[in-house]
């Protein structure tokens, strides 16, 4: 039985199972709630962050895969946490919009981070967000 009609009512002849994939988005969306938190005595949050060049609020906040993979580097638990995070924005119709925690300079989704120079001053000032 496939897993589309399992999902389906059980008056479209179903079992009203509810959507697996959906459960397991919010499953790998947790990882952004420890992150955010930025518990101090989470082991695991070291490991990862050790692995980032960038701030973890700063890879939900730009498609720019090369510029994602340049920070990130092969960590599939953070490469797999910003594709469940892509994907919930796509589901809930918010794919396209910028963040206001998007970085400004470099960021390929805010177009005068890449022309105007003056950004990469402000990036050294730690001004990086919108």
């Amino acid at each position: 039985m496939s897993l589309a009609r399992i999902m389906k009512p059980r008056k479209k002849g179903g079992l009203s199972f509810p959507d697996v994939r959906l459960y397991q988005l919010a499953s790998q969306l947790q990882h952004i709630v420890d992150w955010i938190k930025n518990d101090s005595e989470s082991v695991w949050l070291d490991l990862e962050s050790s692995q980032v060049k960038q701030f973890f609020k700063g890879l939900f906040c730009t498609t720019n895969q090369k510029r994602i993979r340049t920070f990130i580097g092969d960590n599939i638990i953070i490469s797999t946490t910003i594709k469940a995070w892509r994907d919930m924005r796509r589901l809930e119709g918010l794919e396209g919009q910028l963040s206001s925690q998007s970085p400004i300079w470099g960021n390929t989704d805010f177009c005068p981070g890449t022309l105007d120079k003056g950004f990469k001053v402000w990036d050294n000032m730690r001004i990086v967000t919108i």
